[in-house]
Order: C-alpha cells, then sequence, then structure tokens
C-alpha cells in the first residue's frame, strides 16, 4: 500500500468526472499560457517595423492629450525587423503650439485659415515638413493659411476635446476660414474604444465621451474612469497574443451604431466649432486610404455634417503613394494629389 503522501486525494476517488474536468481546465490553462508566451517571445503579432523616436518626445498637454513637445525638433526612423532596412527616416519639427510645421509662402498675404485635424496621417507619419498635406495645402493655395493639428493615434474625441476648450482662436490668425477632418478608418475603432486600441499604451487614457439619450455626446473622463470595467476587460482582449493571432476583437464586428457614435462626435464638434466662429464651413474628408465602406458616410449625412468622400482618389496601397510597403500612410505625392483634389473642389484658391 502506497504512504498516504503518495495517495489520490480523495476527492478524486469520490468525483472521477470532476477530478477529470478540473484536470482538463489546467491542460488548457498551462497550454494557453505556454501559447501566449510563445508568440509573444517570437514577435508573430508584432508590427513589421521597429520604429525609434525621441524619449519623451509625445506626452500629455494641458487638456490630457497625448501630443508632441511644443519646438520640438524630432528625428524618426522605421526600420524593417525583418531585414534591418531603414524605410523611413525624417525630421520632424513643431511650432511653439506643438502642431507640426507647416511650409506657408507669403503667409502675411493670406486671410483665411485651414484648420486640419486628424491622426497620422494629417500630422505627416514618415514625410517631412515639406512633404505633409498641411503644407502642400499652403503650396497649391493662396489664400489660405493651413494649421496642421494633427496627431498621432488622434481621433474625432481629441478634436473635440481641442475644440471644447475654447483655446483654438487664440492660436490662429485670421478669423474666417475652414476646418477639415480627415477621417481614415480607425477614426471609427478610436472613438468606441476597441480592444485592441485598449491594448496600446495610452489607449485607456484617452478622453471617453457618452452618447445620451437625445443623441448628443457628453464628456465622462477618460475609457479608464468613465467606463472601467469594459476598459479593463478590453485591454486583456486587445493585450491577448493568441487572440490577437486568430483575429478576435471586442467588439466582434463594427455595427451601425458605432458608425453612428464616431457621427455624433464628428457633429458635436461641429456644432462647438461654428458657435466660436459662427458662419464658417466644418467638413468631413474620406481619405483614399480608406476602405470606402458606406456606412460612415450614411451615419454623416444622417447627421447633416458635410462630407467629401474622395476615398475613390486613388487606389489604396498603391506601392507610388505609400511611404513604405507595408505601410499605408501617404507619401508626398500622395498628399499632393489630394491637396490639388480638394483645392479644387472645395474651392480653396
Amino acid at each position: 500500500m502506497l504512504p498516504a503522501a503518495m495517495q489520490a486525494p480523495r476527492f478524486v476517488h469520490s468525483h472521477p468526472q470532476g477530478a477529470a474536468i478540473l484536470l482538463a481546465l489546467v491542460v488548457v490553462v498551462a497550454a494557453l499560457g505556454i501559447s501566449e508566451w510563445a508568440l509573444a517571445r517570437f514577435g508573430v503579432n508584432e508590427w513589421p517595423f521597429l520604429l525609434e523616436t525621441p524619449r519623451g518626445a509625445f506626452r500629455p498637454d494641458a487638456l490630457g492629450l497625448i501630443r508632441p513637445q511644443p519646438n520640438a525638433r524630432l528625428h524618426i526612423r522605421s526600420v524593417r525587423r525583418a531585414t534591418g532596412e531603414t524605410v523611413i527616416d525624417v525630421v520632424k519639427t513643431t511650432d511653439s503650439y506643438a502642431r507640426r510645421t507647416t511650409q506657408v509662402p507669403d503667409a502675411e498675404t493670406r486671410d483665411r485659415f485651414l484648420l486640419l485635424f486628424g491622426g497620422s496621417f494629417v500630422w505627416g507619419w514618415g514625410t517631412e515638413d515639406s512633404d505633409t498635406l498641411a503644407s502642400q495645402l499652403a503650396a497649391h493655395t493662396h489664400r489660405f493659411i493651413p494649421y496642421n493639428y494633427g496627431v498621432e493615434g488622434h481621433g474625432p474625441a481629441e478634436m473635440l476635446v481641442k475644440l471644447q476648450s475654447q483655446t483654438l482662436a487664440d492660436e490662429i490668425e485670421p478669423r474666417e476660414g475652414v476646418l477639415l477632418y480627415i477621417f481614415t478608418d480607425p477614426d471609427v475603432t478610436r472613438s468606441i474604444g476597441t480592444s485592441e486600441e485598449m491594448a496600446i499604451l495610452t489607449g485607456p487614457g484617452k478622453p471617453y465621451f457618452h452618447l445620451t439619450e437625445e443623441g448628443r455626446v457628453e464628456r465622462r473622463g477618460t475609457f479608464a474612469t468613465g467606463r472601467p470595467w469594459r476598459t479593463r476587460l478590453y485591454r486583456w482582449f486587445g493585450s491577448s497574443q493568441l487572440l490577437g493571432l486568430i483575429g478576435v476583437r471586442l467588439p466582434l464586428e463594427l455595427r451601425d451604431e458605432h458608425y453612428d457614435y464616431t457621427a455624433a462626435l464628428l457633429a458635436e464638434a461641429r456644432d462647438e466649432f461654428q458657435r466660436q466662429f459662427p458662419g464658417q464651413r466644418f467638413a468631413v474628408v474620406i481619405h483614399p486610404e480608406s476602405d470606402g465602406d458606406p456606412d460612415m458616410p450614411r451615419a454623416l449625412a444622417a447627421r447633416g455634417v458635410e462630407t467629401l468622400d474622395i476615398a475613390t482618389l486613388y487606389e489604396r496601397r498603391n506601392p507610388e503613394l505609400i511611404v513604405a510597403p507595408g505601410d499605408n500612410h501617404p507619401n508626398l505625392e500622395a498628399n499632393r494629389r489630394i491637396a490639388r483634389h480638394l483645392v479644387e473642389v472645395l474651392d480653396l484658391e
């Protein structure tokens, strides 16, 4: 007879099925843990580029928004992980308001503003100051001074926070002009705070707005404070290497309500902008690198937001119009094409 310490626990004898289930659970949990470790160890889900940015280049501003530092000179490099090849090597500068520097010829003769909001496509990832959309618009118009308020990772909520701060009028010179929000597909996921967005280090700290029964949006802190339990769950899902590999994200799919919520943010931004700048134009531009899905234009139209859909201006991921294979941010030629088109169709001469 075996010593007592080596005998199977009494639970195993009295509940053999339960013991089998418990053992199966232990094996499954162990397998999942090993899978997560292996996927992370070998970088299976990693973005194919390694980014090199100056330490402390982006920090929260007075509004709690992650932005580059004012009057900064940022040397940005992107290296392909597999080969070590440098695909992006540019210097970006910011002005005293932490906006990306825009080159504006004969600025003193211009009497209209052109405000550009959006994410990295507006900020100008992978391009020099002279090659951004704002600088290209400045090169193709004579009356408007473009101001680049785009920031990597920003979306409609960040624009709304900026407008609600009522600091914009002190940062621009002309009193009349146009505000353009450059929409790309990630703007929906950033607005609703998907699991993928919450897995990003700064994701939970992004501004959170609640959609009221009246269809308006009101600020409720950040994703971390405004919906804490869902944000924790989403962050766990988004951080899972295994779930990422099989493509499981929360929510499982984008629905009409998500597009409507994003449109509500943009409509509120329009209303706030026009309260501060009465009679001035606000429009959303659907970028050519968007997938052309009609849901967003439809949601914007339902809320009366002027929309210019240029998703078909050129073919998506055209290798001649992106900064690098695998990185579909627009290059100089893409920004030049978009600028010419916007100046023509929006009468920005």
